[in-house]
């Protein structure tokens, strides 16, 4: 057995990440999340590419796309290294989403 392979998986997609050990809702619930943040901070840039709002949510819609992405790629992930490098980077995807949201409430009040 390899000691960096999670107990429960066996890393079939990739060779990286095992589909079945997540559960099944989780695709219905993230995957969804994932692209309708993605188009609409899309859409909204494209509408109005000068202006701060636009901007603004853009970024959120982004960080909170890749921060959703990373929780999912943790669901699902057979080898504790990309476990641990993913509870490692949330962060980086965490606290951009407060700090634009808070600033985005700021400009649009």
């Amino acid at each position: 057995m390899n000691p960096l392979l999670c107990s429960d998986s066996t890393p079939t997609f990739l060779g990286l990440f095992d589909l079945s050990i997540a559960p099944s809702l989780i695709y219905y619930t993230y995957i969804p999340a994932i692209l309708i943040s993605l188009f609409l901070g899309v859409f909204v840039y494209l509408k109005d590419k000068k202006s701060l709002v636009s901007k603004l949510l853009f970024a959120v819609c982004l960080f909170f796309t890749l921060w959703v992405l990373d929780i999912f790629l943790l669901w699902i992930s057979a080898y504790n290294d990309i476990v641990m490098l993913g509870w490692q980077i949330t962060p980086i995807f965490e606290i951009p989403i407060f700090i634009f949201s808070v600033y985005f409430a700021f400009v649009i009040t």
